[in-house]
């Protein structure tokens, strides 16, 4: 489980902006956010995405990009946007064990969502 695909950061985090500033009263900078990166397992070539793919495990990066005024988590797997949800006990659990659900994961995505703990 080797990662070889570069991930162009700056680009990542620009996007994150961009997609921020499209839903909010605030305009968001460089400044204003957190990002966090690691690497993450997955049980197929799909990253959390779905779709065709194959049948191995692969370790993909992950990066989080954190607002810091509206404390909202911009996912990204192995460099495509994935989701983006409030900051909770919920999130940090599982950013912290480098194990935040992919996009066809229904069901943790939405409880990831609530910003109950």
């Amino acid at each position: 489980m080797r990662n070889t695909k570069y991930l162009d950061i700056q680009e990542i985090v620009s996007d994150a902006i961009k997609r921020y500033n499209e839903t909010s009263d605030i305009n968001a900078f460089a400044d204003d956010i957190c990002w966090y990166s690691w690497p993450q397992s997955w049980p197929d070539t799909s990253c959390g995405f779905g779709g065709p793919a194959g049948q191995s495990f692969v370790s993909a990066q992950t990066l989080v990009v954190e607002f810091l005024f509206d404390k909202e988590m911009y996912v990204y797997h192995d460099g495509r946007y994935a989701y983006h949800v409030p900051v909770s006990d919920r999130f940090w659990r599982l950013a912290n064990s480098h194990r935040l659900p992919g996009v066809i994961n229904v069901d943790a995505l939405e409880k990831l969502k609530d910003r109950v703990p």
